[in-house]
């Protein structure tokens, strides 16, 4: 799969949404919507485990089970990876480009980034 992340509603560089009001979305919530998850269920949520209705985290997981899942020591894995590297103050965005690139490529997913 290819997933085409628009710059211009990329929310990232601080705490932010799967969808926010906005309508940005971080880079999880742009994967969720190429999936084909409806708005609905992503709305405002900060995680796909901490949605509001657990039928659409289960939704999710059937969709992209790498999204979610902790290992041994409880350390949260690739969806975590995710999160913090779309929300990190502190790194540019060419670094963040690279990492979340190398996250979705681990996992099958190609990344481009436009606009």
């Amino acid at each position: 799969m290819k997933l085409i992340i628009d710059r211009k509603i990329w929310f990232r560089g601080t705490t932010s949404r799967l969808l926010a009001e906005d309508g940005r979305r971080c880079c999880v919530g742009i994967y969720c919507a190429a999936l084909g998850v409806p708005d609905e269920a992503i709305r405002n949520g900060r995680t796909v485990d901490e949605l509001d209705k657990q039928e659409d985290v289960d939704s999710i997981k059937r969709l992209a089970p790498w999204l979610s899942g902790v290992d041994i020591g409880g350390n949260y894995l690739n969806a975590e990876k995710l999160y913090l590297t779309n929300d990190a103050a502190n790194i540019s965005e060419r670094k963040r480009e690279q990492l979340i690139s190398r996250t979705f490529a681990d996992n099958g997913v190609e990344v481009e980034f436009v606009g």
